[in-house]
């Protein structure tokens, strides 16, 4: 059980202040590290195009603008107008990279600066390029602006999609277009394909290209780390908050908190205390797999609206 004194303020206090108030320093934290992250990118990377540079500098704008926001109201009553309303600058710096699609320009500028052939002769090393240029490393900064998981979630999907449609992009870039670095790339792709558990009929299964292959991989990477960790890491952490919120209203003789996103943490709850390790278990290994196929869905730009493969839905049932 997590100690009452994790949440400041009065119970009487809606919970988004509360849960605002309780994640303002670890906000800070992130926003800190993120200006640093874009500083010493902005740094070692100079082949950076118009739209990156306008990119990062609004994103350091953001970043700046949350820190001396925060200092000016840390001590203000219950956080002042920061943790009343510091969702909606978080909300639109997704919004506008889901729009404008800007993410696929950290990787491919990082990869761009790396002589073609250097990682190619160690997979461990090969693995890591991967990982950096599938983009989930730079995403974690966005769950560092924190917000409460139903809004977040949504954006975090459209966001996901939309770096999904560019990461053939990302593959055209010399060092991952050697010979040596494809074949690396295809044997984490085999290796990823025994993971799932296949949603595509086998016949409607395409034959894809190693630059296809590659897009599949990152897309991957970024889905199960980027987006799906984090997102339960998140939504388990407020329901716990919420749950510990609920029971002081209680204690205290007041009326809990109604209406639709209680009820959705009452759910979470309820699905999280039901489940034991094997279900858990189980149910990683199925999201694992079907996320591949959600991957190879997202990132196959021949895969149109209209035209997707039919779904396995024989596999599905069993």
């Amino acid at each position: 059980m997590l100690p009452a004194s994790i949440l400041p303020g009065s119970p009487a206090l809606p919970f988004v202040l509360r849960l605002n108030m309780a994640t303002a320093t670890y906000l800070q934290i992130g926003l800190w590290i993120s200006l640093v992250s874009v500083a010493v990118f902005w740094v070692r990377v100079p082949t950076l195009t118009i739209t990156a540079h306008l990119y990062l500098a609004s994103l350091s704008a953001v970043c700046a603008s949350s820190i001396w926001w925060r200092h000016h109201c840390q001590h203000a009553p219950f956080g002042g107008s920061y943790c009343r309303w510091r969702e909606v600058p978080a909300g639109l710096l997704r919004v506008a990279d889901a729009v404008l699609g800007s993410s696929w320009l950290w990787p491919r500028a990082w990869l761009d600066g790396l002589v073609p052939g250097s990682y190619d002769g160690c997979w461990l090393r090969h693995v890591i390029v991967m990982l950096w240029a599938s983009a989930a490393p730079t995403r974690l900064l966005y769950w560092a602006f924190t917000m409460r998981i139903f809004f977040a979630l949504p954006l975090h999907i459209l966001m996901a999609f939309m770096l999904a449609r560019r990461n053939v992009e990302v593959c055209d870039s010399a060092t991952l277009a050697t010979p040596a670095a494809q074949q690396h790339t295809h044997e984490m792709y085999q290796v990823l394909n025994l993971l799932r558990f296949s949603l595509l009929a086998p016949a409607a299964q395409p034959t894809l290209s190693p630059r296809n292959e590659c897009a599949v991989v990152l897309t991957y990477l970024h889905i199960t780390l980027g987006l799906a960790l984090p997102a339960v890491v998140a939504a388990r952490v407020e329901t716990r908050l919420f749950a510990l919120h609920q029971r002081q209203l209680s204690q205290l003789g007041l009326p809990r908190e109604k209406g639709w996103q209680p009820r959705l943490y009452g759910s979470f709850e309820r699905l999280l205390d039901a489940l034991e390790w094997p279900t858990v278990v189980l149910i990683a290994w199925m999201s694992m797999g079907i996320l591949f196929d959600v991957s190879l869905l997202a990132s196959d730009g021949r895969l149109v609206p209209g035209k997707l493969p039919a779904l396995n839905l024989h596999q599905l049932s069993l």
